[in-house]
């Protein structure tokens, strides 16, 4: 039986309307060791905000500016640009202290069950989500030496268990599968099935980078594996209407690309009987070694810029170590 404490899905998206196509949350979840508010709580929320005017089917296409405090409320603004026979635009935009946070495109279409439907990726074969067990579980041996409180899972509203351990040092590209059941979710629009999938979708994608959060990088530096909101896009498609999250969909992931501090990771969700390809999921971050990238030297008469003011900071800390 599930515990009561953890949180409900409903209200972990829920926005509160100011005016027309005006919002603003309600929660904000900060996991442990995060630097900001969880990305995938905004997606969702700005997603409620983008369908209350709708109810199609739709795509995303989120571009994270800023991290947000999970402290202040987000203020979401909906923009209507196109409403169309088939189609149906919308922008929002979401705000925090004066501060644009992110800004998503939704792409709605009105179903078309006559049109020819094209091929799909087949559901990789794996153990059901009864063989597995849960991440919570896995957690209280693998953290209790870490001072990280196992309750952090045991409060989130999503049921993880890990569907196949991928062999890392197998020298091919990583590809990770969870089961993912959403506890206790009430009857609910497909239109809210998929706000809650945007929330599912930005979950463990970063695990598919074939590293641990905290382990040592690929040369045996130390790593820090930072999920930065700055220069982060997210794109989301949603290619079915009958799903329903609360029925352990899998969601495979992995990573075709990671250089330069930059990494591409891709999703693909599949319903549990695998007759349905549920949704595609492709997202853009910033993931670091701990190391420094040598010195740039000014080309701009004064060091304006973001250069010569990361130089300038550079020279104050040296001096500093010096006296």
């Amino acid at each position: 039986m599930w515990s009561a404490t953890h949180e409900q899905i409903s209200a972990v998206l829920k926005v509160e309307r100011l005016d027309v196509d005006l919002f603003r949350s309600k929660s904000l979840w900060l996991p442990i060791l995060a630097q900001g508010a969880f990305g995938g709580q905004i997606i969702g929320q700005t997603v409620m905000a983008a369908t209350d005017s709708v109810n199609l089917n739709f795509r995303l296409h989120c571009y994270f500016l800023s991290s947000a405090s999970a402290s202040v409320p987000i203020v979401y603004s909906v923009r209507r640009l196109r409403d169309g026979n088939s189609y149906i635009t919308r922008t929002v935009q979401a705000t925090q202290s004066g501060r644009t946070i992110c800004v998503m495109m939704c792409s709605f279409h009105r179903t078309e069950p006559w049109q020819p439907t094209g091929v799909k990726w087949n559901m990789p074969l794996v153990p059901p989500p009864e063989q597995r067990q849960l991440e919570e579980d896995r957690y209280k041996a693998l953290l209790k030496h870490n001072g990280v409180p196992p309750k952090e899972r045991h409060r989130s509203p999503i049921a993880i268990k890990v569907a196949v351990e991928d062999d890392l040092r197998s020298g091919r590209m990583p590809q990770f599968m969870y089961w993912m059941q959403v506890r206790n979710i009430p009857a609910s629009k497909p239109s809210f099935q998929k706000c809650i999938l945007s929330y599912l979708g930005f979950l463990c994608l970063l695990s598919a980078l074939g590293f641990e959060r905290f382990s040592s990088g690929p040369n045996g530096e130390s790593m820090t594996m930072r999920q930065s909101t700055r220069q982060l896009k997210l794109f989301d498609y949603f290619r079915s209407d009958t799903f329903n999250c609360g029925n352990w969909p899998l969601y495979v992931i992995a990573s075709p690309c990671a250089v330069s501090g930059r990494a591409i990771v891709c999703g693909r969700m599949y319903s549990q009987n695998g007759t349905l390809d549920i949704a595609m999921v492709t997202q853009e971050g910033v993931v670091r070694a701990d190391r420094r990238g040598p010195e740039i030297k000014l080309t701009t008469a004064g060091g304006s810029g973001y250069y010569g003011r990361r130089q300038k900071r550079h020279s104050k800390e040296a001096g500093r170590k010096r006296l």
